[in-house]
């Protein structure tokens, strides 16, 4: 690996190591805590949903209640049965009839979140009815009692459970006041049904009281508070037609899918075992999907005689919006990230370079030295590393010449020896050679000597 290199991956590896735990470790907790911290506040938007709709539904519950006792309701309702038996006169009747639509009336305008009221007899037929401020004409005649009636509500779900509720005070389905293909959006209601009866507790009609939906509608506005995100009111029920529909939407197009023949349901957006997950909380609960949305949900029971049907608060948010501060602070340290490569690439280039060339220099001169310029020195005057190795070469350069000295000499004193040692050995060869002729001699003398003396 080059030296920049490793200069490059040692001063980024020195300067990310901090910031990668900052990232890896603080901002994950951050998160975490994030996320706690967005749930408790979400859930006490919800249980503060859920009171304010429970006392605004329990109010409403009264007001109908406490109208069922008032006289010129009772005594209505009194009259209806005894017109009914042939007890009443026609004149009695009417004079009940026009009295109570003219209370309506009056009780309507002091009260503008009534929709509508009516008072049904126990056969199911509305006999008085005044909608948003104006009393509806009874044409239809009842061949029975002979006697006109608005509507027959007989086969109406909401007359049918309040003649069989154990409670006085019914509260139907939360829906649109009317639904018509062109129509514009009708406000939603509610509609409470109270039994109306005599002194002996036995029951002589039915008052229901229709208000307007507006109020729980501002209701769930108002309960977000400084939260990010939108609010929803499904329904969960039994009944497959409102089974995961709006009751609540910013969007009034998605409200009321069974009424508007829509297909806009919460059960149609989520998978079936999300659905089902919603289905069997307790209460709370949470749902992340694979989207980025966050579903944070709330069951409440609005409906005490029905307690198959509930409904789900929900506060829809985004983990972008959620963790929009932790995903800050995670790109401001993948910027800074990036910039410290940056750096470090930059300044590793730069220690490398000036590194580089001392050592550069200093292998030239090693490198002239090797290929015979024996007088080259290292000549500058530093006191790091490369001063070092500088001074080191010097040092085994004076140490080599030192040797090489040392060596010459003694070359020249082996070459003496051996010159030497020729020359004894060419004086012994020498002499061996006169020696033989020599002896030849003095033995041919001595023979010569002892053939004379014979």
């Amino acid at each position: 690996m080059q030296l920049r290199n490793k200069f490059t991956v040692i001063l980024f590896l020195l300067s990310s190591i901090p910031l990668l735990v900052l990232l890896f470790g603080v901002v994950d907790r951050m998160e975490d805590e994030v996320l706690l911290r967005v749930r408790r506040e979400v859930n006490g938007s919800l249980d503060k949903m859920a009171d304010e709709l429970t006392l605004i539904l329990d109010n409403q519950k009264a007001v109908a209640q406490g109208l069922a006792r008032v006289p010129t309701i009772k005594r209505m309702a009194k009259l209806s049965k005894q017109h009914a038996m042939g007890i009443a006169s026609d004149a009695e009747y009417q004079r009940a009839t026009d009295e109570l639509e003219v209370f309506f009336l009056n009780y309507q305008h002091v009260v503008p979140s009534i929709q509508a009221l009516r008072f049904i007899d126990t056969r199911g037929k509305t006999l008085v009815k005044v909608k948003e401020g104006k009393p509806i004409e009874a044409k239809i005649l009842d061949r029975k009692t002979n006697r006109l009636y608005v509507a027959d509500q007989s086969q109406k779900n909401f007359f049918k459970e309040a003649m069989q509720a154990k409670s006085d005070v019914v509260m139907s389905d939360f829906e649109l006041g009317q639904v018509s293909v062109d129509a514009d959006f009708c406000p939603a209601m509610v509609r409470y049904s109270v039994l109306v009866r005599d002194e002996i507790d036995q029951v002589e009609g039915v008052l229901v009281v229709n208000m307007w939906g507006s109020r729980l509608d501002s209701t769930v506005e108002a309960s977000m508070g400084g939260i990010t995100g939108r609010p929803y009111i499904v329904e969960l029920s039994n009944n497959p037609n409102r089974e995961g529909i709006y009751l609540y939407n910013q969007d009034n197009r998605r409200r009321f899918a069974d009424q508007l023949k829509s297909d806009y349901r919460l059960t149609s957006e989520l998978k079936k075992t999300e659905w089902q997950r919603i289905r069997s909380s307790v209460r709370y609960g949470t749902l992340f999907r694979d989207d980025g949305r966050m579903l944070f949900y709330r069951k409440m029971e609005p409906y005490k005689h029905r307690t198959h049907t509930q409904w789900l608060l929900v506060i829809e948010t985004s983990k972008d919006v959620v963790f929009a501060s932790v995903n800050n602070m995670r790109k401001s340290i993948l910027v800074l990230l990036g910039f410290v490569l940056v750096l470090s690439t930059a300044a590793s280039l730069w220690a490398a370079l000036q590194l580089s060339r001392p050592i550069q220099k200093l292998a030239d001169i090693i490198t002239r030295y090797a290929d015979g310029d024996v007088k080259t020195r290292y000549k500058e005057e530093r006191s790091d590393a490369i001063g070092i190795a500088g001074k080191a070469f010097n040092y085994l350069v004076s140490q080599l010449e030192w040797a090489k000295t040392e060596r010459d000499k003694a070359e020249h004193i082996a070459r003496q020896s051996e010159r030497l040692a020729t020359v004894g050995q060419m004086a012994a060869g020498i002499g061996h050679e006169i020696n033989n002729p020599l002896m030849n001699i003095m033995s041919l003398a001595s023979l010569i000597e002892k053939n004379t003396k014979e």
